[in-house]
């Protein structure tokens, strides 16, 4: 379910009624599922399944850093949480760099390695889960946090909330409990403000990144021409369009 499309905003319509609708210590409740039909409308239940699993280790970690007595054992916990969650990051996201690479190397030294691509698909938003989890794991550790989620359902929602699962931001809990938690009012003004901020990403996304997209498209699928036609200027111009889509 692409968020420029008819189907999101008939999904985001559908949201803020039931959420509004809903009384105010269950709307986090609506929010959550919302979160859920989101991924999976985009994912699959095993993916899922990854982030639930990511999740809940980053929830015991927090819980078992806020009771443990000796500064050595905090660290320990959240250096073993970060590591976790990095390994489950890298073996989705970076495991075909490697692999290609290491075939690029074995056809230049004509070693007979021949390692087959992964043909996994990487879980929906891993990249910002993993690093907001990361970053409530810090700020547990560091005591930004004055106390961690008790409740694991409400820290799926907060690692998981559905408008940051495609382009982030990468939310800080102290930053974001309040909102998602505590059910906040009704008012007019929110809501034109946020259709704005809607329309605005729109033009950005229809008009700016599309466009660019052209740009950087031809750059990369150059490379594979016959002699490299484009070098120097050409690949750092691609570059920056690249950031820009």
């Amino acid at each position: 379910m692409s968020i420029v499309s008819a189907k999101f905003l008939i999904f985001i319509t559908l949201t803020l009624i039931l959420y509004y609708f809903c009384p105010p210590k269950w709307r986090w409740c609506v929010l959550l599922t919302a979160s859920v039909g989101f991924f999976l409308a985009n994912s699959s239940v095993a993916l899922l399944a990854v982030f639930a699993a990511m999740t809940l280790v980053s929830w015991l970690a927090a819980l078992g850093i806020a009771r443990a007595k000796a500064e050595e054992t905090k660290t320990l916990i959240v250096g073993e949480a970060i590591i976790a969650l990095l390994a489950v990051l890298f073996l989705y996201k970076e495991s075909s760099f490697v692999v290609g690479n290491c075939n690029i190397i074995a056809r230049i030294t004509g070693l007979p390695i021949g390692m087959e691509m992964p043909k996994w698909v990487a879980p929906l938003g891993i990249s910002y889960y993993t690093l907001i989890l990361i970053g409530y794991l810090l700020d547990v550790r560091w005591a930004t946090i004055s106390e961690p989620q008790k409740n694991p359902l409400k820290m799926l929602l907060f690692a998981g909330y559905f408008p940051q699962m495609i382009s982030g931001p990468f939310s800080r809990y102290f930053f974001m409990q309040e909102a998602l938690f505590n059910g906040g009012s009704f008012q007019v003004r929110n809501l034109w403000n946020g259709l704005q901020r809607m329309i605005w990403g729109i033009f950005k996304v229809l008009v700016v990144s599309t466009r660019l997209s052209v740009f950087t498209s031809a750059i990369y699928e150059a490379q594979a021409l016959p002699g490299n036609p484009l070098r120097g200027f050409g690949f750092v111009f691609g570059a920056i369009m690249y950031v820009l889509t």
